[in-house]
């Protein structure tokens, strides 16, 4: 994969994690034919696996000439970091002082210790949510980028080594067991993996003797057989999306979608870019704080693009502030501190 194109897979994942989010309960508030778009909601879930799997890759690739430690983890937690506490400090004041979602309400009685974990982005790890049930993947990717270096290593020195990892961690998401540090990552250590494969081993696929449209038909069907399996089984639900974000991959990619500025590639890799700041604050515009104005449209199509053109408008104006304060000046600043 390009960079351009894990961009736009990004975006494809966007839009599955909104219509996750807005559907995937159902709660009377929008028209639901014979419950397909609550069906629809719950096996958009798939959108996690895909943004680790595509996390896997981009961090396989962009470390393939060597790596840095010191210099991997002040980058990925910088970038981390910034963006979160950022959103942090222009949404959470708004529920404290306006919706009343103060922080008793939400921590409870262990509010400066849930709230400083919370803060650093751990709290499911203590299997707990936050002030933001959404920012649990914060949990999830901070232990990957953690135990990264490791499975890098172990790739490097044996595939075979690094194949019972994954299936090691095929059988952690399937374990009933709950209560453990590493409760955020039980489902999506595989799929992060599988991703990093992909990014040692993509060239393999690529040299399949068969046409790209050939291999968009058989992607597709095993992609549709995957979606029919997480429909009809209540079991391993949430391992199979591994599966459905695998295809998903390998069907955009058959595609060959061509030019590259053609309008659903630039659509697709604008909503890439601006993924990660509407996966932080989103939840606060559909649910928290506007839930019923969000779902007063009815009618899902209404809702779910309505959302879209809110969050994308935020967004907007998010970076546009970035660059007001100076963030990424701030983010290359430190960069370059730890590398000179």
């Amino acid at each position: 994969m390009t960079k351009q194109q894990t961009t736009e897979l990004k975006g494809i994942a966007l839009l599955l994690l909104l219509w996750h989010h807005l559907f995937y309960k159902s709660i009377g508030l929008y028209y639901d034919w014979h419950q397909i778009v609550n069906v629809s909601g719950m096996t958009c879930k798939c959108c996690v696996a895909l943004f680790v799997m595509l996390s896997g890759y981009g961090l396989m690739v962009s470390c393939g000439k060597g790596l840095n430690l010191k210099t991997f983890f002040v980058k990925r937690f910088t970038k981390l970091y910034l963006n979160y506490w950022l959103i942090w400090l222009l949404f959470v004041p708004v529920g404290v002082l306006f919706f009343g979602r103060t922080f008793d309400v939400v921590y409870g009685d262990a509010v400066i210790p849930n709230m400083l974990l919370d803060f650093f982005g751990l709290l499911n790890c203590r299997m707990l949510y936050g002030y933001n049930a959404t920012w649990w993947f914060y949990s999830c990717i901070i232990l990957l980028y953690l135990a990264f270096p490791l499975l890098r290593w172990i790739r490097l020195k044996s595939k075979v080594a690094f194949y019972v990892v994954m299936v090691l961690a095929l059988g952690l998401g399937m374990h009933p067991t709950h209560g453990y540090f590493l409760y955020p990552i039980k489902y999506y250590l595989f799929p992060f993996c599988l991703g990093m494969e992909m990014a040692v081993s993509g060239s393999k696929l690529r040299g399949v003797g068969l046409s790209d449209p050939m291999k968009f038909v058989l992607s597709f069907l095993f992609l549709a057989l995957c979606v029919a399996a997480r429909i009809c089984t209540q079991r391993y639900v949430l391992m199979i999306d591994s599966l459905i974000a695998f295809f998903v991959i390998i069907s955009y990619l058959s595609l060959s979608l061509k030019p590259e500025e053609g309008i659903v590639r630039k659509s697709l890799g604008f909503l890439g870019k601006h993924s990660f700041n509407i996966f932080l604050f989103h939840t606060f515009i559909f649910s928290l704080y506007f839930k019923e104005y969000t779902y007063s449209f009815g009618y899902p199509i209404a809702i779910f693009f309505i959302l879209l053109l809110e969050c994308l408008g935020i967004s907007v104006f998010i970076e546009f502030l970035k660059h007001i304060l100076g963030v990424n000046k701030l983010e290359s600043f430190i960069l370059k501190t730890v590398e000179g």
